[in-house]
């Protein structure tokens, strides 16, 4: 499974496709991801990390940027096929930018096992591609201006109990 960013629509509604391959020569066309309870014209998967599970490899798991009626968050879903994906859990909360369709907060690489917990690493205070930053003003309303001076990786340390509780049921929908 290979994974990229599909624009069913003009404006927004960013989405996931994915393709296949058997020899990585030929590959099958592109088809939409599907995600438990989860429209692609209701918001906006920015981008999409999909990885095998940390915690078991006969699965997996994807970290999603993604805005959903105009909040923001960095989701967790899990397969067992990679072409069907359970509900988004939502991990964070992250700001939304200007354009109502990207968060402020986009997870780093992947997820990575570390003795008795998962890492998630956050960089936050995304840069734009114009290299202007999202920033809050005053009123504590976003903007785009200057650099932002702020941006920085966080890591999260997840319990590997914490982390099995959240995907087990999740991957429990998906038989």
């Amino acid at each position: 499974f290979r994974y990229a960013r599909q624009n069913p629509a003009e404006a927004g509604a960013r989405f996931v496709q994915f393709v296949t391959s058997a020899d990585t020569r030929s590959w099958s066309p592109f088809a939409p991801v599907r995600i438990a309870g989860y429209r692609a014209a209701d918001g906006d998967i920015y981008f999409f990390a999909a990885q095998l599970n940390p915690l078991d490899p006969t699965t997996l798991v994807a970290l999603a940027p993604l805005v959903h009626r105009g909040c923001g968050c960095i989701g967790l879903l899990a397969s067992r096929d990679g072409a069907r994906w359970s509900r988004v859990l939502p991990l964070l909360r992250a700001e939304v930018d200007l354009s109502g369709a990207r968060t402020t907060s986009h997870p780093v690489a992947r997820l990575v096992r570390r003795g008795d917990a998962v890492l998630l690493y956050v960089h936050r205070h995304v840069w734009l591609s114009k290299g202007l930053g999202i920033q809050l003003d005053a009123k504590g309303l976003l903007k785009e201006g200057e650099p932002f001076r702020h941006r920085r990786v966080v890591a999260y340390t997840i319990p590997l109990a914490v982390f099995a509780n959240w995907t087990a049921p999740m991957l429990g929908t998906l038989r």
